[in-house]
């Protein structure tokens, strides 16, 4: 009798399945009495599907990302979870359709469909569900380094804005990364980017309001550290001689309630060290720039007719 692909889902296998995130192996489907080629004959007629090497059984889950981190731990094991998958399964929503695992340099798995890093892990994993987490900073910052670089320098921004990466947590990584003797082609290029340059389009056009009014000195992305070397506050654009700070308010900016309460601390911070912070908002910038400029025109009058000011800073 040939065998009829839409029989439905013996229970077991079923609520096997709903552990495993809706992904199970083969070898682990035979185990409930189906065979190969009773497998293969429901992939076929497209009642489960291949999916990062497994069987994906679509009526056992709601959540992508849990079955693609258990697609992924399906094919390797000792994997580690990283990427957006990662990223979103500890509740940052990032937007990327990468699937990415990390996992010791003499594994030989592959996995069609997902990217492989082969590499020690940086940071400590956390366990979810049975499942493997990268850091959830480690996670963004590699969802970054393997998107084409247009999105990588969006996710960037949006990264920067949020809070979810730090310049102090790139430069940490970037140094164990060589320090361990591997890859760093792309984070130095993400750390060259948010160091020499601004990280989102509102602080781009601050730089370049700065330029035509002929207003210099300033260093954009600097980070700020005190006298016994602790990094206190990343600033937008600063001016050393002066000690003034221009910070910009995104639109994305303060988006809950932690991140405006570590803002207003940060700010308390530097002004502890006798900088002078100003803060101008999107609307400023691109709508009201000769009061903009006017403002900064006068605080840098101000701060220069007093005596030079040693700036507490460090690169």
């Amino acid at each position: 009798m040939v065998f009829n692909p839409r029989t439905p889902t013996p229970p077991e296998l079923a609520a096997s399945a709903r552990a495993h995130g809706g992904s199970l192996a083969r070898a682990h489907i035979q185990r409930f009495g189906i065979s190969r080629k009773e497998c293969t004959a429901r992939l076929n007629a497209g009642y489960w599907i291949r999916h990062l090497g497994t069987v994906g059984i679509p009526q056992s889950t709601s959540n992508p990302d849990s079955r693609d981190a258990h697609a992924l731990i399906h094919r390797i094991p000792d994997g580690i979870i990283t990427g957006p998958t990662a990223a979103r399964l500890q509740g940052i929503p990032i937007e990327s359709n990468l699937v990415i695992i990390s996992c010791p340099v003499e594994t030989h798995a592959r996995v069609p469909g997902a990217r492989i890093l082969r590499r020690k892990p940086v940071y400590r994993s956390s366990e979810n569900g049975g499942l493997r987490l990268a850091d959830s900073r480690e996670a963004v910052l590699d969802t970054v380094l393997y998107s084409p670089w247009k999105t990588a320098c969006r996710l960037l921004d949006t990264a920067m804005q949020r809070r979810w990466l730090t310049v102090e947590f790139i430069a940490e990584t970037l140094a164990i990364r060589r320090a361990n003797r591997q890859h760093t082609r792309g984070l130095r290029a993400v750390y060259r980017r948010i160091r020499g340059g601004t990280h989102s389009e509102g602080e781009r056009r601050m730089r370049a309001l700065l330029r035509r009014h002929r207003l210099g000195g300033w260093k954009s992305n600097w980070l700020l550290s005190s006298a016994d070397g602790t990094p206190i506050a990343l600033l937008d654009f600063a001016n050393l001689e002066r000690k003034i700070a221009i910070e910009f308010d995104g639109r994305a900016f303060h988006s809950d309630d932690g991140s405006f309460e570590h803002d207003r601390w940060r700010q308390s911070q530097v002004a502890r060290l006798g900088w002078i912070v100003l803060r101008f908002t999107w609307d400023q910038v691109v709508n009201r720039q000769a009061a903009v400029a006017a403002t900064v025109r006068e605080v840098m009058a101000t701060r220069e007719a007093t005596p030079r000011l040693r700036a507490e800073t460090h690169r």
